[in-house]
Order: structure tokens, then C-alpha cells, then sequence
């Protein structure tokens, strides 16, 4: 490598390495600023989801017993089982000639017809 390829490799790794450097220094000072969370709001949202969890267990006490605890399905109501069978498909015939060395698909047609 010449010299000035040279410096010009190692000046772009040095700007490269700056941006680096100030990219970095940038994301950690939105971590200094990010504030802590708000009390208030906090106490505010689990009031309101110790509200809808009363709510359901009252709706969850309302529903009748029969239909809480339905019966599980005998083998009798469930469908029989279905098999399902696919065909094999055919396999091609290779015929291997004495007097020839190569192989041929069986055909009514030889090389030596024509």
C-alpha cells in the first residue's frame, strides 16, 4: 500500500472512530435526562387496575356454576379419526443395453431406429 493510501485509510478510521466516540457520548447524556417515573401517575394506574380487578371478580362471582364448570367431552362425542393415503408414484423402467453404455427410459424408440 502507498503512502498515501496509507493516510487516507487512517484518517477515515480516525474520523470514524469520532463519530463513534461522540455518538456514544450523545446516547449516554439522554440516559442522564431521562427522568424517574411519576409518582403520582403510578399510584394513579394501580387504582385503576385494582378497580378492573374488582370489577371482574364480581363478574367472575356472578356467573352460574354450570356454566364455570362445563363437562369435558367423551370420546364418544369426538369425531372419528380421518387416514388419509397417498399413491406412490411410478417409477421410472432404466434399461441397460449390452452393446450400448449409456442408459435409456424405457421407449418403443432406439438411436439405432432412426
Amino acid at each position: 500500500m502507498t503512502r498515501p493510501h496509507a493516510l487516507a485509510v487512517s484518517l477515515m478510521t480516525g474520523a470514524a472512530t469520532i463519530a463513534g466516540v461522540v455518538a456514544l457520548s450523545r446516547t449516554v447524556a439522554l440516559g442522564e435526562q431521562a427522568s424517574s417515573p411519576d409518582e403520582a401517575r403510578i399510584e394513579q394506574r394501580a387504582t385503576a387496575l385494582d378497580r378492573a380487578e374488582a370489577a371482574i371478580a364480581r363478574l367472575d362471582a356472578s356467573v352460574p356454576p354450570d356454566v364455570v364448570a362445563a363437562p369435558a367431552p367423551t370420546p364418544a362425542e369426538q369425531p372419528p379419526a380421518v387416514t388419509v393415503r397417498v399413491a406412490d408414484r411410478a417409477i421410472p423402467v432404466v434399461e441397460h443395453d449390452d452393446d450400448d453404455e449409456s442408459e435409456h427410459v424405457s421407449e418403443d424408440h432406439h438411436e439405432w431406429d432412426d
